[in-house]
């Protein structure tokens, strides 16, 4: 028994490729894109280079050393560096998680009263703590650390230092395009969505009878589900059609199309081409 207990601590501190994919240093060329879109919560931390960062269909903004940027679940990142630029990236945070730094209630609430309008590219200084911290990561990821245990550990520590070193103002800025008026679920929603065929389904698996969960939803995300979703896969879509060469039965399936030929008419109808005439475009 005691050997079990051990080698399960042993393997929470061993090397864990998937770990790479929750902290991650990324170096982008000049001249070079990097596009992301992911269904977790992230950070972008520019420690060198500069770059113009786009997030969803919002004008394009200038991210430099010694700027974060916080980016929404389910958003399509878009950065192209205008000079070689590194940056780490902290991934699989929640809002449950980061009510650690603020108080989200209180500032959801500024939200849905009007006080306040998100800006889903708003851009903030990194503090000298932060710093400080991103240059041990950077030094223990390069020494080749991929431990999800040391990844955890990080992660916990990057929320207690934004709480003591950065204002209640100035956290509600960098958090403000993710806040809603019920944190729980849209976090539910923004992390699961695409795993169900049908929004009765997604309902029923977050134990809402349909007509509850559309009035919910509308009332969390100020749309209907139906707009929120289509909007999403329309992001989701044209990255998957313009950035890799994934056939597009496999894209069908992939966004429960009942067949091709359903995908072909909903890429008409939604994007003016075809999905093979997107493509070519490309070439």
């Amino acid at each position: 028994m005691e050997a079990i207990r051990i080698k399960d601590e042993s393997d929470h501190f061993s090397y864990d490729d998937r770990a790479g994919n929750v902290i991650e240093v990324r170096r982008i060329a000049k001249g070079d894109a990097w596009k992301e879109s992911s269904c977790h919560h992230s950070l972008v931390f520019a420690l060198e280079g500069s770059a113009e960062i786009t997030v969803g269909h919002f004008d394009p903004k200038a991210l430099r050393k010694g700027f974060l940027s916080f980016i929404r679940s389910g958003d399509q990142l878009c950065l192209f560096a205008t000079s070689n630029i590194i940056f780490i990236t902290v991934r699989t945070m929640t809002l449950t998680e980061i009510n650690s730094c603020l108080n989200l209630r209180e500032y959801a609430q500024k939200m849905h009263d009007g006080s306040a309008e998100a800006d889903e590219t708003n851009l903030s200084v990194i503090m000298p703590s932060i710093w400080h911290y991103l240059k041990g990561l950077y030094t223990a990821i390069a020494d080749g650390i991929r431990s999800k245990g040391y990844f955890d550990a990080k992660i916990k520590e990057l929320f207690m230092l934004m709480h003591n070193y950065y204002s209640r103002q100035e956290l509600f800025r960098i958090f403000l395009p993710a806040l809603s008026n019920d944190i729980a679920f849209s976090d539910a929603v923004k992390t699961s969505w695409y795993k169900y065929k049908t929004i009765d389904d997604l309902a029923a698996a977050m134990n809402f009878t349909p007509s509850s969960f559309y009035r919910h939803f509308q009332k969390t995300f100020g749309c209907t589900a139906q707009q929120w979703i289509t909007e999403q896969k329309k992001i989701l879509i044209y990255r998957d059609l313009t950035d890799n060469n994934t056939n597009f039965k496999e894209l069908a399936d992939k966004y429960w199309f009942s067949s091709v030929t359903s995908f072909y008419n909903w890429c008409v109808k939604t994007y003016g081409s075809t999905p093979g005439d997107m493509r070519k475009k490309l070439v």
